[in-house]
């Protein structure tokens, strides 16, 4: 008798038995929170949609920040579109009236005005029509040429009296003035990325860098005949090198100088590209890229052997973009987004299979032209839009298919990213092939913003 109370008192009770359930299924939520903390990110891997707003007409998304998409259309500020509020407002017509006395160039954010006559410069801001510089020295001199900083808010401006300016176009200020030596006229300036080094280019003068800094001439570069004819300047993105291309019917010359001793590193001669065609450094300076004014002709050439790496002629050119980094190059033709390494010139991802975009640029416009892509801020993915209507994102390195999203879309006219690199914005327009450019202000556009993965 004393043995079966025993027993019954060693079994376990309800109580025991509702704490076992509980302390079973916490076990399992722990696990579950894991797991979905492990595999979630690649179970849900289609970005949301955030927004659409349909514009009259194909436009541009330039990102000001990242709560402000700035739709833009021939450099003009069309519309700005408030994410915050998910309002779109109407732009500010751009303020200059120059006629055949001066210069007007659009960066998207800002319109800048130059004055033959009286030299003077005036600035726009085209988000809020507010004029940011209203500059006239009285010395009747013109101010032959600009650039830009990376973030767009600083120009650099010099005049055909060798005085040198940088603006901060937000504010109005003059951050610095340089008095240049008496030369020729400047035909070439260029901004280190830095923006540390100013480098100018005189006509017969050859090329001189600037130290910002130290307000003072810290090289004179002097290299084949080339830098006494007009070309282009580049800095590499580490502002280590300068690069200098100059194009005749007879050959193109390029020159490759280190910025910081004016050492001569690479004079290299190649056949002659169209006239007009860019220089480009990549990789550091440790590579170059040479277009020809169509676009349609690509040569990457080594800057330690001069080899030439990859030389590309890709009808129906749609687009070129550098990664951020200026490590990989895109190219896209027809059907295909081609990814090469700029240090190596070898393929190293094809985006194939989709039907292609709509250009607006180069390419007559209605020509079936290349799927669009956009590089992200960190230079690891690409967001391509094609006529299959989805957005896809792609590992610049692999080619892998990170993720995709459908889309209202029949052209996809641009891909941009977001500063921070977590939206993307589309553009499209409803037009079909064959559409004249009289009339692309009558074309329905669509501009979606969707969050990236």
């Amino acid at each position: 008798m004393e043995q079966h109370t025993q027993h019954e008192e060693n079994r376990p009770g309800p109580g025991s038995s509702r704490r076992l359930f509980l302390l079973a299924s916490l076990t399992l939520l722990i696990l579950a929170g894991i797991l979905g903390t492990i595999f979630a990110p690649r179970l849900w891997r289609h970005p949301s949609l955030l927004s659409t707003r349909t514009v009259q007409g194909t436009f541009i998304p330039l990102w000001s920040d990242d709560h402000t998409v700035v739709l833009t259309k021939w450099g003009t500020t069309a519309y700005i579109w408030n994410l915050s509020t998910n309002t779109l407002t109407k732009g500010h017509p751009g303020g200059c009236v120059v006629q055949d006395n001066g210069l007007e160039s659009s960066t998207g954010l800002y319109w800048i005005c130059s004055y033959y006559d009286t030299g003077t410069i005036l600035v726009f801001d085209q988000l809020t029509g507010a004029q940011t510089v209203n500059y006239n020295d009285h010395r009747n001199h013109f101010w032959v040429n600009y650039t830009l900083s990376n973030d767009g808010t600083k120009a650099a401006f010099v005049s055909d009296q060798q005085v040198f300016q940088v603006w901060d176009l937000q504010t109005g200020k003059i951050q610095l003035t340089l008095q240049l030596p008496p030369s020729s006229q400047p035909v070439a300036i260029a901004w280190s990325p830095d923006e540390q080094k100013l480098a100018v280019h005189y006509t017969g003068q050859g090329i001189e860098i600037w130290d910002l800094a130290e307000k003072r001439l810290s090289s004179t570069l002097t290299g084949p005949d080339a830098t006494d004819k007009g070309g282009e300047l580049d800095w590499s993105s580490n502002s280590a090198r300068l690069g200098y291309a100059a194009e005749t019917y007879e050959k193109t010359q390029v020159d490759i100088w280190e910025a910081s001793t004016g050492k001569l590193v690479l004079a290299h001669q190649s056949g002659p590209l169209f006239a007009g065609g860019l220089i480009q450094l990549l990789a550091g300076g440790q590579s170059f890229l040479i277009t020809g004014e169509n676009y349609d002709h690509f040569v990457l050439v080594s800057a330690a052997t001069g080899r030439t790496l990859l030389d590309q002629t890709m009808p129906f050119m749609s687009s070129f973009q550098i990664s951020p980094d200026t490590n990989l190059l895109e190219l896209a033709n027809g059907k295909t987004i081609e990814i090469y390494d700029a240090f190596t010139g070898q393929k190293v991802a094809t985006y194939a299979g989709l039907v292609g975009g709509y250009s607006l640029g180069s390419t007559p416009v209605g020509t079936p032209s290349a799927m669009l892509g956009g590089w992200s801020p960190d230079s690891q993915s690409i967001a391509s839009a094609g006529q299959d209507a989805r957005l896809h994102v792609w590992n610049a390195r692999t080619g892998q298919d990170r993720t995709s999203y459908h889309l209202q879309m029949a052209f996809p006219s641009a891909v941009t990213w977001s500063q921070n690199g977590s939206m993307i914005a589309v553009s499209t327009s409803t037009g079909n092939a064959g559409t004249p450019v009289s009339a692309l202000t009558s074309i329905q556009g669509i501009v979606s913003i969707v969050s990236a993965p």
